[in-house]
């Protein structure tokens, strides 16, 4: 149980959780990553958290020492980052999605909220306003949607060096055009020595002692493709 040594929450999991949470961990450090594959409501969150915990506390030099657990759409950011919190009671989560568009009693579009953004302290029960992520000392752990973290990206207010653990919620949407697929394409392409891909994206060979490990989690490989076929490419 090495992964889990120190995590705050290791007494809420159960010992699948616990076992699957050590597998994936050593396959990070040998592999790069893996992919976590459980029924819904069986605890994925939990084991997510804790292979972040294990990253984070072996203290990677060469990238950024935060960590970045991605969600498929805007409800899932609250919703996981109110999961994750208790997990990490001394560092600060931030939540970062895109816009929303209001309507009106028609249905008729009137515009859109503006791309949201805070910081939860653990320290209090409020939350701090930031005007930007590239406040690098307002937190350790980034929730977001995929499309905004591409918008970031691609205005050059977030890198993906910044972290040393990457977790990609329901990666079974990492197929064809979704934004997970374009945020694994960028790490597949990546030219910094210390980011390496995981077995989840087919990525050859060992990552650096100080690589990024990069995680899946899904109740099922993909809802695109039949059984056969999964096994087939596996």
């Amino acid at each position: 149980m090495a992964a889990l040594t120190g995590f705050p929450s290791i007494d809420k999991m159960r010992g699948y959780q616990r076992r699957l949470a050590d597998e994936a961990a050593a396959s990070g450090d040998r592999h790069g990553g893996g992919i976590v594959m459980l029924p819904t409501g069986s605890g994925k969150t939990l084991i997510g958290c804790a292979l972040m915990h294990h990253v984070l506390m072996q203290g990677h030099r060469d990238i950024g020492g935060k960590a970045l657990f991605l969600v498929p759409t805007i409800p899932l950011v609250k919703q996981q980052a109110d999961a994750i919190r208790p997990c990490f009671p001394q560092r600060r989560i931030a939540q970062l999605h895109g816009a929303r568009f209001k309507a009106d009693a028609a249905g008729a579009n009137t515009g859109a909220f503006p791309e949201s953004w805070f910081v939860s302290d653990p320290t209090c029960l409020g939350s701090l306003a930031a005007p930007s992520v590239g406040q690098q000392e307002d937190w350790t752990i980034l929730v977001a949607t995929p499309d905004a973290v591409l918008n970031r990206l691609g205005r050059d207010e977030l890198s993906l060096w910044e972290f040393s653990v990457i977790v990609f919620d329901e990666i079974h949407h990492c197929m064809f055009e979704h934004p997970y697929r374009r945020i694994a394409q960028r790490l597949t392409g990546a030219t910094p020595a210390a980011v390496r891909t995981s077995s989840a994206t087919a990525s050859a060979g060992s990552p650096s002692n100080n690589g990024c490990r990069i995680f899946g989690l899904s109740a099922s490989l993909s809802y695109q493709l039949r059984d056969a076929e999964i096994r087939s490419a596996l």
